[in-house]
């Protein structure tokens, strides 16, 4: 029963190391990685978000954690770019609707 529970767990989250340029799915949603940035210590990324739901661009601080059309919830857990360049890479973790992401 433990062996179950744990790939259950893995299914329900799923982490993704991605580079500016990369689109990533999740569920039904494509997630664009468009640019990545440092700026004055503040660490961020904008994503394109398609689905067949909408299609949105948002910027994400590191931490912060942003709905993906009702499909679950996106974190930007880490963000590993350079001061003044839009390139580098993104860890995110995708929690699906309905699970418990405490």
């Amino acid at each position: 029963m433990h062996e179950q529970d744990d790939r259950q767990d893995a299914e329900e989250l799923r982490a993704v190391r991605a580079s500016q340029g990369s689109q990533p799915r999740f569920a039904d949603v494509r997630v664009g990685i468009m640019r990545i940035g440092v700026r004055e210590g503040r660490a961020l990324v904008q994503l394109a978000l398609r689905s067949p739901r909408g299609e949105d661009v948002v910027v994400v601080d590191e931490g912060e954690a942003i709905d993906l059309h009702g499909a679950g919830l996106l974190h930007l857990d880490e963000v590993h770019g350079v001061e003044g360049s839009t390139t580098g890479e993104v860890v995110l973790s995708f929690h699906p609707a309905g699970r418990d992401v405490s």
